[in-house]
This record gives structure tokens, C-alpha cells and sequence, in this order.
């Protein structure tokens, strides 16, 4: 009983993983090109107001 509980769960969360796993990579992606746009756009590295956009874009993003 436990057994058949245990593969069904298992089961469960490789169907999960199969559907949410490339949506995941994909929003790593994009937001890392996004930091690396955002860096190469900024040269002063010295100003905060930088770090600060990226940390709220970050954030409202919902990553």
C-alpha cells in the first residue's frame, strides 16, 4: 500500500517536473541576459541606481 503510494506521488512529480522545467530555464535565461543588457548599458558600475533598478525589476518580475 505505501509502496503504490510512494510510485504514484513519485509519478506525480515527474509529470511536474516534465512541464515546469523548461519554463524555469527559459526565466534563468532572460533574466540573465536581461542583468548582462542592464551591465554592459550601465559602464559606471559606481552608481547604485543600477543595482537598485535591477533588484526591483527582479522582484516585481516574480522570479
Amino acid at each position: 500500500m505505501i509502496i503504490h503510494l510512494f510510485k504514484a506521488e513519485f509519478s506525480r512529480y515527474l509529470a511536474e517536473v516534465r512541464t515546469y522545467f523548461p519554463d524555469q530555464i527559459t526565466s534563468m535565461v532572460v533574466t540573465i541576459l536581461i542583468f548582462v543588457v542592464f551591465t554592459f548599458l550601465n559602464l559606471d558600475a559606481g552608481n547604485s541606481a543600477f543595482y537598485i533598478g535591477y533588484a526591483y525589476w527582479y522582484l516585481i518580475s516574480g522570479w
